[in-house]
């Protein structure tokens, strides 16, 4: 993307310590509704639109399904499901 002269924003819950060289990095907790708000309007303000979205947010859970919580399972479809902006 980048050598196509695209660009590149990536998200993180916590601060990057190490920048990818011609990324923008911004910190992004995709479980809350208001950050994500934040974030969006933060890339339109620096970059103008949003061409292409690529969303690989993600957890895991560790164990059986029957040693998973509800809140546990829940969390877990939630990071998952699609935003729109």
């Amino acid at each position: 993307m980048l050598s196509a002269g695209f660009r590149v924003f990536a998200t993180s819950r916590r601060t990057a310590s190490n920048q990818p060289h011609g990324f923008t990095t911004l910190t992004c907790d995709v479980t809350d509704d208001a950050w994500v708000a934040k974030m969006v309007d933060d890339v339109l303000a620096k970059a103008g639109r949003v061409d292409l979205l690529v969303n690989n947010a993600g957890m895991a859970l560790f164990g059986g399904a029957e040693e998973s919580s509800t809140a546990q399972a829940k969390a877990l479809f939630d990071v998952e499901r699609l935003r729109r902006f």
